[in-house]
């Protein structure tokens, strides 16, 4: 069982692994996935973006090649939603924890609420 930790690494890459290594001191297993889809990853991630993007049904070249911020977010938020998903049914999932500014919060948020809704704890409130 892990914490899914969902970050845009290029630019949140220090800020994920100060928390991944906070966690993993008190004993929290976590699995660190590279939302990002610019920039240079700044920490290494267990979950790269070229296989989140591969989950979502697409290729980083390709969402790179857009050159839509948007469509990109889109596409990393479905992905991430399709993983911690998959690691629930897997019985792989203790938490989910987003980290980011504009782009890694509509990310981790859309992972959080879609887990939160099918569990049954809250509003249907997805975007």
């Amino acid at each position: 069982m892990s914490v899914y930790l969902l970050a845009t690494l290029d630019t949140k890459g220090d800020e994920a692994a100060f928390v991944r290594e906070h966690l993993k001191a008190q004993g929290v297993a976590v699995t660190l996935v590279d939302t990002g889809c610019v920039g240079e990853a700044k920490t290494s991630a267990d979950v790269s973006r070229e296989a989140l993007f591969e989950f979502g049904g697409t290729d980083l070249a390709t969402v790179q090649a857009c050159g839509d911020r948007g469509h990109a977010v889109s596409v990393a938020a479905k992905a991430a939603v399709g993983l911690v998903e998959q690691a629930h049914t897997n019985g792989q999932l203790s938490g989910v924890f987003g980290l980011g500014g504009s782009a890694g919060t509509t990310i981790g948020t859309a992972a959080i609420l879609e887990r939160e809704w099918k569990r049954g704890g809250s509003d249907d409130r997805r975007p």
